[in-house]
């Protein structure tokens, strides 16, 4: 291929540029230049976006809610005595204060563009204009700093946090804010935003798969949403509506690639949530200006409808870092869980859902900062009643695109349990890692199995190995796809699901994995795990280091810290045959950044334990579930093709 070169004139001196060299410079400098772009005085946007025409009144709010919304919050904190965990978290709040007086830097940007939210979120429920000052004298800090807001080298997903920030607090503050400042703040959070469209920074992945687009449209689409931009003279439309059908279109565009048609995230759930924190306030913006309340989902994502019953699922509301609930860490994901997705979702979601989804806000519900209170005061709706998600038939999931399949046993409480499993069978330009034919155990207000955590190393995967010793600076084998067989589901929650295909380096790889909830096994839960391979030689199970782990002569023992248990037992070997060896592996392998290791009541570990058990090619082993003070059943091996386990004959085969 020919590279064009030409002559561009800088600062008065010529200097030679490539082709790709002057796409790369212009966007860079067009980025860094809008800061001091000129506009003329300040209009609301075009009736397009469905907002007043230039010199009618500017409307606010209109992002995350209207006039009556906010009406409506007030109502509910005069008449529901919310008034006391106002002022709860109102003083937990004001001792970041310290914050404001920080000057802005990459290091505090996020917790900066935290506290600014905040504020305009306690101004939105309370109407202190105490709490609009600090939304003014923070705005006029951020609009002015070239290092984060304005800065188009930065990575982008912090700048896009405080770009969004800002914008939320202008439009919920702007009755309160400085009737002088108004235009030029809603001037410079416009401008940000045209940069972000065109450059996110350092480390972006620019593949539309990939959560970084979710974030940036998202932020992009709501900025132009609610920033009254000037039309120029002569011009029919205004910036903000060309951003906002750019921004809503690459938006579509994203979510199509990045969720699958049955709900699943592609990157894996926690990276759904995260992405969805920037998503939803864009759609929810754009049904307010549009006056399409309830069609954003089906118009913009419909990929997305199925994903608030995936995340209902796999979710249990077991105590975490930030509030309530943890889910698998498939692929390099970690634990964790938003819980404030479940009310971004009960404003956004088809009507026939909503039942099921507040159920599920509820159940993960955790008012431990303003955003959560206020969220839950903006989209909690009285006229939607909760109902059990079980009475959808939500203990069950699959998505065949990806290959997960998810087991429940209930809706209840955090001694719920859940399974998940995954063939990996689509690998995207984004997030992923070694998970292929993996499963993970959650439940009893315990973790038991987990995956590797925010790494490409494959020691810390639950997984079949050809190795005899496990290296801890190998990776899984990138590319590697499995294939989801098939899969079954009972009304209880149990079921079987069949998948092949390793990216471990084990040759014919296949994995059938079994859930049994019934009473009549004399557990709480039966796992049964049967590999087939030509050449796997160790089983390996990774456990939280929280857990204690005992050799047994049939298999090993987890005892968790409020003493229930998981036993594992080896299927069709002698006790003499059977060699078990136990090891550490550090969770997240040695990635640094966004890692804080497993939370569990009130402390972050860094290893898991990773049990070995040695096997030839094949290998059965029956996992079973028990709460304190519950003896594990017998399990025996019934024939060739089954297993006894209490006073239930299981077959291996389907």
């Amino acid at each position: 291929m020919q590279i064009m070169k030409r002559n561009v004139k800088i600062n008065g001196i010529w200097k030679s540029f490539t082709g790709w060299n002057i796409l790369l410079f212009c966007g860079i400098f067009v980025a860094a230049n809008t800061k001091n772009a000129s506009f003329p005085e300040l209009a609301s946007p075009a009736n397009q976006v469905g907002l007043p025409a230039p010199g009618k009144e500017v409307i606010h709010p209109r992002g995350l809610m209207n006039a009556a919304g906010q009406r409506a919050i007030w109502l509910k904190v005069s008449d529901m005595g919310y008034l006391n965990k106002v002022k709860k978290l109102e003083e937990k709040l004001l001792k970041q204060h310290h914050l404001q007086d920080e000057k802005l830097s990459v290091k505090n940007a996020y917790a900066i563009g935290e506290l600014l939210e905040s504020f305009a979120f306690l101004y939105a429920i309370t109407q202190n204009k105490n709490y609009a000052e600090k939304v003014t004298a923070l705005l006029e800090q951020t609009i002015t700093d070239s290092t984060v807001f304005h800065q188009p080298i930065l990575k982008g997903l912090t700048r896009a946090q405080l770009v969004k920030a800002a914008a939320v607090s202008y439009d919920l503050c702007y009755h309160d804010l400085p009737v002088e400042r108004r235009a030029v703040f809603s001037k410079q959070i416009l401008l940000a935003a045209l940069s972000m469209e065109s450059v996110m920074g350092v480390e972006a992945n620019y593949a539309q798969e990939s959560n970084w687009m979710g974030v940036r449209y998202g932020t992009v689409l709501f900025a132009a949403l609610v920033c009254d931009e000037p039309i120029a003279s002569g011009f029919k439309n205004s910036l903000a509506d060309a951003l906002v059908w750019d921004a809503r279109e690459r938006l579509r565009d994203h979510i199509q690639q990045n969720i699958n048609p049955d709900g699943w995230t592609a990157e894996s759930m926690g990276y759904h949530f995260y992405n969805w924190s920037f998503i939803a306030p864009a759609l929810i913006a754009l049904e307010n200006s549009t006056h399409l309340r309830g069609k954003a989902i089906n118009q913009l994502a419909p990929h997305a409808i199925q994903s608030a019953r995936a995340a209902a699922t796999a979710c249990i509301s077991m105590s975490a870092a930030k509030g309530k609930g943890i889910k698998a860490d498939l692929a390099d994901d970690n634990l964790g869980v938003d819980a404030n997705f479940f009310w971004y979702a009960l404003r956004l979601y088809p009507e026939a859902q909503l039942p099921f989804i507040k159920w599920t806000a509820l159940y993960l519900e955790s008012i431990h900062d303003i955003k959560s209170l206020f969220l839950k005061l903006a989209f909690d709706d009285a006229s939607v009643l909760p109902q059990n998600p079980t009475n959808a038939a939500w203990l069950n999931f699959v998505d065949p695109t990806q290959g997960v399949t998810v087991f429940r046993n209930r809706f209840k409480d955090s001694n719920d349990i859940v399974a998940t499993f995954t063939v990996t069978a689509k690998r995207v330009r984004a997030h992923q890692s070694g998970d292929n034919l993996s499963f993970r155990i959650l439940g009893l207000n315990n973790i038991w199995a987990i995956g590797a955590g925010r790494t490409g190393l494959k020691a810390g995967q639950t997984n079949l190995f050809p190795e005899e010793q496990i290296p801890l600076n190998k990776n899984y084998e990138s590319g590697k796809t499995g294939l989801l067989i098939s899969y079954k589901f009972e009304p209880n929650g149990s079921g079987t699901a069949i998948g092949s295909g390793s990216c471990m380096g084990v040759e014919s790889h296949q994995r059938i994995f079994k859930v049994d909830y019934d009473t009549i096994t004399d557990a709480q839960a039966v796992f049964i795990v049967t590999d087939s391979s030509e050449n796997g030689k160790t089983w390996r199970l990774n456990t939280p280091a929280f857990n204690q782990v005992l050799k047994q002569p049939d298999g090993f023992l987890i005892n968790a810290p409020d003493g229930s248990s998981m036993k594992a037992i080896v299927i069709g070997k002698t006790n003499a045959q059977l060699k078990v060896n136990i090891s550490d592996v550090p969770y997240d392998g040695v990635t640094k950044e966004n890692t804080t290791g497993i939370y569990f009541k009130g402390h972050y570990y860094k290893y898991s334990k990773a049990i070995d058990i040695c096997c030839d090619k094949n290998i059965t082993v029956v996992l079973t579930l028990t709460k304190k003070g519950q003896p594990h059943p017998a399990v025996s091996q019934h024939s060739n093709q089954s297993v006894l386990i209490g006073r239930k004959q299981i077959f291996l085969s389907n």
